[in-house]
């Protein structure tokens, strides 16, 4: 069984390839554990939905989660890499 966001026009009939996942990270910096800093890193692999209780209370500093909804079809990435701005030179 599958579960689709409400959609008016939805189709039992017809196969979506939109689906829903959760992605890590691990080792994440706790910095990143805020939503405007973690929903712009999701983003490279899908539309970020929500973050798992553990990544919004960051009582599990080893590794975030978010819930992205992603189409399932398009090639998936298998590494973010991250790369920190120095606040004085943006570098």
């Amino acid at each position: 069984m599958r579960t689709f966001k409400w959609n008016p026009w939805f189709e039992p009939e017809v196969e979506t390839t939109i689906g829903v996942a959760w992605i890590s990270f691990p080792d994440l910096p706790l910095n990143f554990f805020a939503k405007d800093a973690i929903f712009p890193i999701a983003t490279a692999v899908g539309k970020p939905l929500t973050m798992d209780m553990e990544t919004r209370n960051q009582t599990r500093p080893s590794c975030a989660k978010v819930k992205i909804e992603v189409d399932l079809m398009a090639k998936l990435l298998q590494r973010v890499r991250i790369t920190e701005e120095d606040d004085d030179t943006g570098i």
